[in-house]
């Protein structure tokens, strides 16, 4: 996982040299949640597009989501929660239109996620981790800003199945984010 980061930020970082590969790196800002949207709060999104056509692109992307929860109820009930997900993403991007400054997207791919969650409660305590190899989508709509883009998207991630306490769950969406990115 360390290695896919270091080569995605040297992609970014070289952007200028790789921008004649018509590379477009992007930063964005979404509102993320768990599985169980019990954690839900702001997460940040960084990558780059590399465009094969109008119409058809990889993008990749690395996405951070970090939360936690402190909760306390009146006769001493209690919940402390640290959730944090580091996904790494691949995806083929398909553009409905040959105009990129307004054009809805549909992008499908696979992902890296890290996954962490330690949990204490006045009824139970647990830590849990994971690494997952996942399906991943994005689905969004593009807007012009100069030369540049800003998209609005939705990100999901999932399923993914696992046993916990005997039973045998299945997570239709391990992380669900709605956001934006800014494309340079």
């Amino acid at each position: 996982m360390k290695r896919a980061l270091a080569i995605l930020i040297g992609l970014i970082v070289s952007c200028s040299v790789l921008s004649q590969l018509r590379l477009h790196p992007y930063v964005g800002l979404h509102i993320s949640g768990d599985a169980e949207m019990y954690y839900v709060g702001p997460s940040l999104q960084a990558g780059a597009d590399l465009h094969f056509t109008k119409r058809l692109l990889l993008t990749s992307y690395i996405h951070f989501f970090k939360k936690k929860v402190n909760r306390t109820e009146d006769g001493g009930s209690f919940e402390n929660g640290k959730f944090k997900t580091v996904t790494i993403a691949a995806l083929i991007q398909f553009n409905t239109s040959k105009k990129l400054s307004r054009s809805f997207f549909l992008a499908g791919g696979f992902c890296v996620q890290k996954w962490s969650d330690i949990f204490v409660s006045d009824y139970s305590a647990r830590t849990r981790q994971r690494k997952n190899y996942l399906p991943t989508i994005r689905v969004g709509y593009f807007f012009p800003k100069g030369k540049n883009k800003v998209t609005i998207e939705l990100n999901a991630t999932g399923p993914y199945s696992y046993s916990d306490y005997g039973w045998q769950t299945v997570e239709i969406l391990t992380q669900l984010s709605l956001g934006t990115r800014f494309i340079f």
